[in-house]
């Protein structure tokens, strides 16, 4: 049996990054549980004040498959200069990008003008987890509004480019069709769908365990709410085709019995 693959994998063979740490200060950071875990960063709020990594400094070459770009950071307008650079480099080598990011409109528009020679090779994928600002501002504190984030989404898809939202994690499940249905007019490829992972684990740095916002996402991200959510977005037959769920929701649907077919991007 082929094993599914997870996490970044089920969006690419490849990644790169070029910074440790990341000032968008999301609780839930999978990133920052890693890096504390394998001893790069001393403590959970060292993980705020990025400093780069030595291992950016590429050499670019054709990797196959799909290059995701960043994984563990995000592109800001700090790192802006240096993001460009390796997007330049890894399109140039040939590159696939998957270029993934929470972005202002103005790092939109410098990436856009990036990668306009190579439109054919890149998509951008912008995480928007939530519908209301309330909900950015309660897991991802000091990244961009999401009014910031769909006026990027707005501006790639009128320049022409592959664009693609992650949802994932969708932190308000029960505005999930309000999300959609103002999302999947700027997207051209996939929407994805995903629960938060770990909750617990990720947050402890920062939340108690009975804290109500672990609370109320839990209850949320059972399996019958996950089909809750999964019967109100895939009877939409205007967005189905651009819906995509990630190993959170094919797991937790398969228990009760729906069966998905491999969940893949349509470049």
């Amino acid at each position: 049996m082929t094993k599914r693959k997870t996490g970044t994998r089920e969006w690419s063979e490849s990644s790169c990054n070029f910074q440790l740490g990341c000032e968008n200060g999301c609780l839930y950071c999978y990133a920052r549980q890693n890096a504390l875990r394998y001893g790069k960063i001393k403590s959970a709020e060292e993980w705020a004040t990025p400093h780069w990594d030595g291992k950016h400094r590429l050499k670019f070459k054709k990797c196959p498959g799909v290059v995701m770009f960043p994984t563990t950071r995000d592109i800001t307008p700090r790192n802006l200069g240096e993001a460009c650079r390796i997007l330049e480099g890894l399109l140039d080598a040939g590159n696939r990008v998957l270029v993934v990011s929470k972005p202002t409109p103005e790092t939109a528009k410098a990436l856009c003008g990036i990668a306009a020679e190579w439109k054919e090779q890149v998509m951008f994928r912008f995480s928007i987890g939530s519908w209301s600002d309330h909900g950015r501002a309660q897991w991802e504190p000091n990244a961009p509004p999401i009014s910031q984030r769909i006026e990027a989404l707005r501006q790639t898809w009128m320049a022409g480019f592959r664009t693609s939202v992650s949802c994932e994690p969708l932190l308000e499940p029960w505005n999930a069709t309000a999300l959609v249905d103002n999302l999947y007019g700027l997207v051209t490829n996939t929407i994805w769908i995903g629960t938060m992972r770990h909750i617990r684990q990720r947050t402890a740095w920062c939340m108690k365990p009975d804290d109500p916002r672990i609370l109320t996402l839990e209850n949320w991200q059972t399996d019958e709410a996950i089909v809750g959510v999964y019967d109100s977005l895939a009877c939409c037959s205007y967005v189905a085709k651009h819906l995509r769920w990630k190993h959170s929701y094919v797991e937790a649907l398969a228990r009760r019995g729906i069966t998905l077919p491999a969940q893949e991007d349509n470049w």
